[in-house]
């Protein structure tokens, strides 16, 4: 399940990849999801592809982060 933020999904989809009985991974496509990571997550013929970069394979765009800072 993954009605989350963008930072669970990048994590959910890392840990849904080494689980042998993973089956179906929900996605949230909003509109912060697509733009808060320098490269955002990729969706091909259904299926979400798992980010290969370190640690949970994504990097967050600081500008976007900041433009959404909340105190």
């Amino acid at each position: 399940h993954m009605y989350c933020g963008p930072v669970a999904a990048a994590a959910a989809i890392q840990i849904d990849t080494c689980s042998p009985n993973f089956l179906i991974q929900e996605a949230n496509q909003g509109p912060l999801h697509k733009k808060i990571f320098k490269e955002p997550l990729v969706f091909e013929n259904g299926f979400i592809v798992p980010p290969t970069g370190p640690g949970l394979g994504v990097e967050f765009d600081e500008d976007v982060v900041k433009a959404h800072l909340v105190s």
